[in-house]
């Protein structure tokens, strides 16, 4: 692509690398995220590809794109295989750079739009595939090198030349395919409706029994075989992320009652659907970790946002718990979960993408414990909840007891954390062990905290010199150190320090927060010891 006047490329392409498989028919399929532009060209075999939920019969001799950051899944015809080549490539943007200059960077917003492309030449397109392929085989070192890496550039582009959205729409037989695959796509987005088989084969211009043999052989399912995978599929999902009865579920997956539903969910998955909610399952969870685990589950993966590392309350517990990041979808993918825990807060698109790889919960802000039980709830670990949730409070208990004489009655416990020239508020639902403070030992906040910051949500900022506004008789500092002297100097240049009784009557208190940042009821009961300990070693006089 060049700009008319200066010649300058607007985008450049290099290759990335090339693959040739042969994918068994024994296998149910392939799933992956792409990291960068794929062209996916089938040689043999049928089967079906999904690109990000979109699905499309695959044939011989089709070409696909996938663009970058899309969840591709690669479902294989009963015994059949499919031979496939892929051609993995890099497309680059022209930026101005800092000082007038020129540079490309790595761009990753759509080509083309994914799923089949029109290719002009079918044969030259696939010699030129067969030559990249070919080239990369061959390992060469210096001059030679330099040589192989300019002539994958050339068949590369040669290869981006010939394509355009769209199918091919040159016989019959592909005509046929794609009227299937229009069946296939009012499957998807009609399921919980009433379909039946007369109905589509009239929708696709086919007698039943033609339309029966037609999508047997496109597919390599039956149509009832292939409508009930769907429908059970979308069963999975409503049984892990919903409280609804098999009733409701069977009628929101277009069967007729939960019975129905029961015995087509045996028949596919081997077990009841209330046994299959009840088996253990492969999680990965994103910061309400310790929900989990509370639960008696352990995840198989997991992030949190200072990595898991940082979660040193719950050292013995993640051991063997593979941390997935959160740059990336690529690493949950690998661990092939049943169900993704992530809370609202995470990033719009990344949720998006988890929900391609599979269920998930997204878990919103507000009381940890109600969060908690409807994860119980889902998982039918109800019980086990209810007995987490009746130690803590005996634990509670102890604790409130144990601070009884450094607390008088009527003084107030605030928290907060120093940000350069702001200063944050907690309130008791956003972390730093207020839920604790506030909810299970009942301790107050002072007036002003209450009036302008409880239940509103959020924790709330302000200007640091509005401190001695929301001072406490008992006042806790988050701090990434401990003993929080950076903060300490800052307030006394302020001249803050001095005018904060808490302050100079050595009510203040700082604690690492890291260890309070986690909000989950694991981290909860874990850090009540601490909170005890702290306000009990300095008892009022």
């Amino acid at each position: 692509m060049f700009t008319a006047r200066s010649g300058i490329m607007n985008y450049l392409y290099s290759l990335h690398r090339t693959e040739a498989c042969n994918l068994p028919g024994n296998r149910t399929f392939v799933k992956q995220v792409t990291e960068v532009f794929v062209l996916i060209v089938v040689k043999e075999g049928r089967g079906e590809a999904s690109i990000d939920g979109k699905h499309t019969l695959l044939h011989k001799d089709m070409v696909l794109l996938c663009n970058p950051g899309r969840v591709l899944e690669l479902h294989f015809a009963p015994d059949q295989s499919l031979m496939m080549q892929f051609v993995y490539f890099h497309r680059l943007r022209r930026e101005e750079a800092e000082g007038g200059g020129l540079l490309y960077r790595a761009c990753q917003d759509p080509w083309l739009p994914d799923g089949q492309l029109h290719v002009s030449s079918p044969y030259q397109f696939g010699q030129l595939v067969k030559q990249l392929l070919a080239l990369e085989a061959v390992h060469v070192d210096g001059r030679e090198q330099e040589e192989a890496a300019l002539s994958e550039g050339v068949l590369l582009y040669e290869l981006l030349r010939m394509v355009k959205p769209g199918g091919q729409q040159t016989s019959e037989a592909i005509a046929s395919n794609q009227r299937i695959q229009v069946a296939l796509d009012y499957i998807q987005e009609h399921y919980q409706e009433e379909i039946t088989r007369d109905g589509l084969a009239a929708m696709t211009g086919f007698n039943p029994r033609f339309f029966s043999m037609l999508f047997r052989k496109e597919t390599g399912f039956g149509f009832a075989a292939y409508l009930a995978h769907v429908r059970i599929s979308k069963a999975k999902e409503q049984l892990l992320l919903s409280t609804h009865n098999l009733n409701e579920v069977a009628h929101n997956v277009g069967y007729s009652n939960g019975l129905y539903l029961s015995r087509k969910f045996k028949q596919i998955v081997g077990v009841a659907p209330s046994a299959y909610v009840r088996q253990p399952k492969r999680i990965v969870v994103y910061d309400w970790i310790g929900n989990v685990l509370a639960l008696n589950i352990k995840p198989v993966g997991a992030s949190y946002f200072f990595g898991l590392h940082n979660l040193t309350l719950m050292k013995e517990e993640l051991q063997g718990v593979i941390d997935v990041g959160r740059s990336s979808i690529s690493p949950v993918l690998q661990l092939e979960p049943d169900l993704i825990v992530a809370p609202s807060w995470l990033e719009t698109g990344f949720i998006q993408q988890m929900q391609k790889v599979a269920p998930t919960l997204i878990v919103p802000y507000g009381d940890p414990f109600e969060r908690f039980r409807h994860l119980a709830s889902l998982l039918d670990r109800r019980e086990e909840a209810e007995v987490f949730a009746a130690a803590y409070r005996q634990h509670a208990a102890t604790v409130r007891e144990q601070i009884g004489e450094a607390i008088r009655p009527g003084e107030t416990v605030g928290i907060y954390e120093i940000q350069q020239d702001n200063l944050w508020i907690m309130n008791e639902y956003h972390g730093r062990g207020g839920y604790n403070l506030y909810r299970s030992l009942g301790l107050n906040p002072p007036a002003k905290v209450k009036a302008d910051i409880f239940g509103r949500g959020m924790a709330r900022k302000v200007p640091l010199a509005m401190l001695p506004e929301y001072a406490a008789d008992h006042m806790i500092f988050c701090s990434f150190d401990e003993d929080g002297i950076r903060e300490q100097e800052r307030l006394k240049s302020l001249g803050l320090w001095q005018t904060i009784p808490a302050c100079v009557n050595n009510r203040a208190f700082w604690v690492n927060r890291l260890v309070f940042h986690p909000y989950d009821v694991l981290a909860l009961d874990k850090q009540l010891d601490i909170q005890g300990q702290l306000l009990a070693s300095r008892i009022s006089k």
